[in-house]
């Protein structure tokens, strides 16, 4: 896959706010005295229904990177440090996370940051602003 597929399956995985999550890499439903809630999903054997942006990304890694199938998230955030095309994927978010907050912060947790304090909207626009650079590289 290249960076713009990547992007876009990314995109896919949290594309309704029911599949979106603030504050974790990814979540699982859980049930809290009849209260739906999520749970953090450590490992992609989790089988999680929610994400992050980065966890987002990450779940895409684990789908086509070749790691163990019960690696954690943590470990594909390291993973995805060695490889050329998720770097391209992360310098993109960076970028057009950038814009969005109109700053120049040149690293990962800056994408974090914006997840949990935007709307799902703007994160869907993030993405779409990311996948329009991705056709340029």
């Amino acid at each position: 896959m290249n960076a713009k597929e990547i992007l876009i399956a990314a995109k896919a995985k949290i594309d309704t706010p029911e599949k979106w999550i603030k504050g974790i890499y990814a979540g699982t439903h859980v049930s809290y005295g009849g209260e739906l809630g999520f749970s953090r999903a450590i490992r992609v054997t989790d089988k999680p229904k929610c994400f992050c942006s980065i966890g987002a990304v990450l779940q895409v890694a684990s789908e086509v990177l070749p790691v163990p199938t019960d690696v954690s998230y943590a470990t594909l955030l390291s993973v995805t440090r060695f490889d050329d095309t998720f770097l391209k994927v992360r310098q993109l978010l960076i970028d057009s996370t950038n814009v969005f907050l109109k700053a120049n912060l040149n690293r990962l947790p800056a994408v974090s940051t914006f997840n949990d304090n935007a709307s799902h909207e703007e994160v869907m626009a993030m993405f779409d602003l990311a996948i329009l650079a991705a056709e340029n590289i």
